[in-house]
């Protein structure tokens, strides 16, 4: 188990990817979460920019034309409570438009995943 120091503290970042497929014939998105410990906001940009980086390949050669490329960075934002052990609220966000949310969200009815 890694272990940080006291003057770190979690930031909750989330990230789009465009993902071409196979065959070259259109695109699918990822939403990526990530958990980065940093000394202060301006360093938990850094790493998440770094991390979510690295994700990123270009297209295939022959006939692989699938890649991954950076869409946008979301949010990033100081965990909500306190992360030691057991069940913490990571990230919270807010909207006003339940049936937006809903077209999007396979879970809740909306387009299939792939």
């Amino acid at each position: 188990m890694t272990h940080y120091s006291t003057q770190e503290q979690p930031y909750f970042g989330i990230a789009i990817f465009e993902l071409g497929k196979n065959d070259g014939d259109g695109c699918f998105y990822r939403e990526d979460c990530y958990l980065i410990w940093a000394g202060n906001p301006a360093e938990a940009k850094t790493k998440f920019e770094r991390k979510a980086g690295e994700q990123e390949y270009p297209v295939g050669a022959s006939d692989d034309q699938s890649y991954v490329k950076l869409a946008h960075f979301v949010d990033l934002a100081p965990v909500s409570d306190t992360v030691q052990t057991g069940t913490a609220d990571l990230y919270s966000r807010h909207f006003s438009n339940i049936a937006a949310y809903r077209t999007f969200e396979a879970r809740l009815g909306g387009d299939g995943i792939l």
